[in-house]
């Protein structure tokens, strides 16, 4: 009987209970930092990724960029070559020196015309232009290069007038001969030399 009772007690009795480990928690805890790693990491190589498609769009924009200046710095330089011809020298002079070159190319010219005979007669030279021109500037600086006659009977009247015309800058070359005797004019001509583009 006694055994049946401490039995029985032994039954109603509270039974110690063990400490409750919670199942896999430290294997989750463990799980879980090698998944956090690998999304960081994941998400680290999409940022490189896209900041890599960043740099990439804007080089090949730069790229694109610099073949267009390419395109137009030939274009403008075949513009050049064909209406002045291409003389680096002539490029680099200032604008007086370069009116003397083209005007000794003119010359060269105007002795296969008709207008040759005035400049044969020519014994004295008289080079003018606009007070409020740029050839103004000019004329104090050079010569008109033509050769003067000993026996030359007539007056070359030159008077330089500045032209700009769209994105070309020259001077019109006027002439006008004279009579040194009579002072009566007996011809007359002009000629434009273009200089190069307008600054």
């Amino acid at each position: 009987m006694a055994n049946r009772d401490s039995e029985n007690n032994d039954s109603h009795s509270p039974k110690k209970s063990s400490p409750i480990i919670p199942v896999g928690s430290g294997s989750s805890d463990r799980s879980k930092k090698p998944s956090e790693s690998r999304s960081a990491s994941s998400r680290e190589r999409t940022s490189r990724s896209s900041s890599d498609d960043g740099n990439d769009g804007s080089s090949r924009g730069a790229g694109r960029h610099f073949g267009w200046v390419l395109v137009i710095a030939s274009l403008a330089l075949a513009f050049l070559i064909a209406f002045y011809g291409f003389d680096q020298r002539y490029w680099l002079l200032p604008p007086e020196q370069k009116l003397i070159s083209s005007w000794k190319a003119d010359l060269q010219l105007i002795k296969e015309k008709n207008q040759a005979g005035l400049l044969k007669r020519v014994g004295q030279i008289r080079l003018r232009a606009n007070d409020h021109s740029p050839a103004a500037d000019w004329v104090e600086r050079i010569q008109a290069p033509i050769e003067k006659s000993k026996s030359g009977d007539v007056l070359a009247d030159i008077f330089l007038i500045h032209q700009i015309e769209g994105n070309r800058y020259g001077v019109v070359v006027q002439y006008e001969f004279i009579d040194i005797k009579t002072k009566n004019k007996v011809g007359e001509f002009a000629r434009t030399l273009w200089l190069g583009i307008y600054y």
